[in-house]
C-alpha cells in the first residue's frame, strides 16, 4: 500500500467514525427529548410540551391574556435544531428552533427568546 493510499484509508476511517458518533449523539438527544416539559412564568402564561417517541408533539398552554391554546403536529431534530410542523397550519412551512439540554431535566428552546422547560 502506498503512502497516499494509506493516508486516504485513515482519513476515510476517521471521517466514518465521526459521522457515526455524530449520528449516535443526535439519536440520544432525540431520546432525551421524549417526554413532557413544563414552562411556568411568574409574569404570565404557561406551556406544556409533550414530545412522543413516534415524533408527534402536543403543546398546550395559557397565554398572557389567559387564553388557552393547543397545538399539535410532528417534530424532527438534529444535533441542536428542533423542527416543528403543525397539523393545522395552512402554509405547511415548519418552524425551526435551536435547543439545548442544560441538564437531563432542563430544556432550553430559542423561541424568539430563550424559554426554559423542566421535565415532568
Amino acid at each position: 500500500m502506498t503512502k497516499t493510499k494509506f493516508l486516504k484509508f485513515w482519513l476515510f476511517l476517521a471521517l466514518g467514525i465521526s459521522v457515526m458518533i455524530s449520528s449516535s449523539c443526535s439519536k440520544e438527544k432525540g431520546k432525551q427529548l421524549v417526554g413532557t416539559w413544563l414552562k411556568t412564568s411568574e409574569n404570565c402564561g404557561n406551556m406544556t410540551f409533550t414530545f412522543n417517541a413516534d415524533k408527534t408533539f402536543e403543546l398546550h398552554g395559557i397565554d398572557c391574556e389567559d387564553n388557552q391554546f393547543s397545538i399539535n403536529g410532528i417534530y424532527d431534530y438534529s444535533a441542536n435544531t428542533l423542527t416543528l410542523t403543525y397539523a393545522n397550519d395552512d402554509d405547511g412551512i415548519p418552524d425551526t428552533y435551536s435547543y439545548a439540554f442544560l441538564n437531563k431535566n432542563k430544556l432550553s428552546l430559542e423561541m424568539g427568546e430563550t424559554v426554559i422547560f423542566t421535565r415532568q
